[in-house]
């Protein structure tokens, strides 16, 4: 590991942390925005905060576990463990891309109109903030 390197440890975990009292903030507010309005729109917004929330958990779980010294199993360290949390948060990218395509799909097969447009919007424009 390099002098610079993310898996270093404290600064990128202190960040991890912010990063997931952030999205769970952020999420909450989606969805109530969603709930509140039935916007697809917003549904797909709260959808890619879930991911983000995984995967700042997945990066702070794989930056502690990659900060650990090389052992008998490991002679060049843990370092590879930050790329399991990149391939978590690709996969979970996916799935949320077919769930929203799902939702979408069935929302323009059967319309539905919007309620509460103008709190749906100040509460996005919070999240936002």
């Amino acid at each position: 590991m390099t002098k610079g390197s993310a898996t270093n440890g404290g600064s990128a975990r202190r960040y991890a942390g912010l990063s997931i009292a952030a999205a769970v903030t952020t999420i909450g507010l989606k969805l109530g925005a969603y709930y509140l309005t039935g916007s697809v729109g917003l549904f797909s917004d709260a959808a890619e905060s879930v991911v983000n929330l995984v995967a700042a958990v997945a990066v702070l779980w794989a930056l502690t576990f990659a900060i650990r010294p090389p052992d008998e199993e490991h002679a060049f360290g843990h370092s590879k463990a930050e790329y399991f949390s990149s391939g978590l948060e690709s996969a979970l990218i996916i799935i949320a891309a077919v769930w929203i395509g799902i939702t979408a799909w069935g929302r323009l097969m059967e319309p539905q109109p919007l309620q509460n447009v103008g709190l749906g919007l100040s509460i996005t424009l919070g999240a936002a903030a």
